[in-house]
C-alpha cells in the first residue's frame, strides 16, 4: 500500500525522536560520569564549591529532561495534526466522488 507523505513524515519523526532520546540518555550518562570524576578529582575544593558544581549539574540534567518532555509533546501534536489532515483528505475524496456521481 502506498504511504501518504504525512505517514512517511510521521515515521521519520519517530525515528528522529528515538535517535534524540538515545542521545539525551547518552548525555545524561556522560553528566553522571563527569560528576563522579569531578567529585573524586576535586576533593581539595571546598564543600560550597562542590555543592555549587553539583547544583549546576543537576540543573543541566533537569533542563535536558524538560527538553525531552517538550519534544515528546511536540511529536504527539504533530502526529495528531497528521491524523487530522488524513481525515480531511479522506473527506475531500469522499465529497469529490459524490460530485462526480
Amino acid at each position: 500500500m502506498c504511504q501518504m507523505p504525512y505517514e512517511q513524515n510521521l515515521g521519520n519523526l519517530g525515528a528522529k525522536v528515538k535517535a534524540e532520546t538515545t542521545g539525551v540518555l547518552a548525555e545524561m550518562y556522560g553528566i553522571l560520569e563527569l560528576s563522579t570524576h569531578t567529585v573524586f578529582n576535586l576533593q581539595h575544593e571546598s564543600k560550597s564549591q562542590l555543592n555549587h558544581k553539583a547544583l549546576l549539574l543537576l540543573n543541566v540534567a533537569h533542563a535536558q529532561c524538560k527538553v525531552f518532555h517538550v519534544e515528546q509533546a511536540l511529536v504527539t501534536c504533530i502526529a495528531h495534526e497528521y491524523e487530522l489532515m488524513a481525515k480531511l483528505y479522506k473527506y475531500k475524496v469522499g465529497s469529490s466522488k459524490a460530485r462526480v456521481h
